[in-house]
């Protein structure tokens, strides 16, 4: 074995028991027993990889009659409850400071009070009333949750075939993108391909991490 397939081996058993894989991967069959399906998100979050099982019941993709697998659609969206901390590890490379004063804004109102505020649009925040305690019915005990939606598509991207010669002679072929100009003895072949994009909705105004798919 070489030292590039030791490394592979290695890495991947680091992210087996990182990303407590055989866990996910037991969520996913439970969901394939109950609901016929089982889904798994594979991506890049805060420059790391990562794989996550996704809940079924909160999941929809082109339904083609044809398209037997997600990946093999043009769309996907996925809806997530996320508490503000969740959402802040989750984005914390992606959200701006002006985004995170919005979400803290979405949740605490005005101000940085623990308490429910006075008025707030229940679209965008949902209140877990089950972990107020019964003995105590102050509010600051009330759980948040913000809807995060996670959507993946498929878009077009514009690439050009480079052929050019080199000083040795040599016919060269290369991939550019659309905003290269081509210079004297260079022919370029013009092509479309798919490209797959994704993009995280949190609320109903706050916009992080359109992209295309990272690798």
């Amino acid at each position: 074995k070489d030292i590039a397939e030791m490394t592979a081996y290695h890495s991947l058993n680091y992210l087996r028991n990182k990303l407590n894989l055989d866990h996910e991967f037991m969520k996913g069959w439970e969901d394939a027993l109950i609901a016929g399906e089982e889904i798994y998100y594979v991506g890049v979050v805060n420059g790391e990889p990562l794989l996550e099982r996704v809940n079924p019941l909160y999941f929809t993709y082109d339904k083609s009659p044809d398209v037997e697998f997600v990946e093999d659609g043009d769309w996907c969206l996925r809806r997530m409850s996320m508490a503000p901390s969740e959402i802040y590890d989750r984005f914390y490379d992606k959200l701006s400071e002006n985004q995170l004063d919005q979400l803290l804004t979405l949740v605490h109102g005005q101000g940085f009070s623990s308490n429910r505020p006075d008025q707030v649009n229940y679209s965008q925040v949902v209140y877990k009333d089950r972990l107020i305690s019964t003995t105590d019915p102050d509010d600051s005990f009330m759980g948040q949750l913000i809807n995060v939606w996670h959507a993946c598509w498929k878009s077009y991207k514009k690439i050009g075939f480079l052929t050019k010669t080199d000083e040795a002679g040599n016919i060269i072929t290369d991939t550019v993108d659309e905003t290269y100009k081509a210079i004297d003895g260079e022919q370029i072949e013009w092509d479309w391909v798919i490209e797959v994009w994704e993009g995280y909705r949190i609320g109903n105004d706050i916009y992080v991490a359109i992209q295309p798919v990272e690798y």
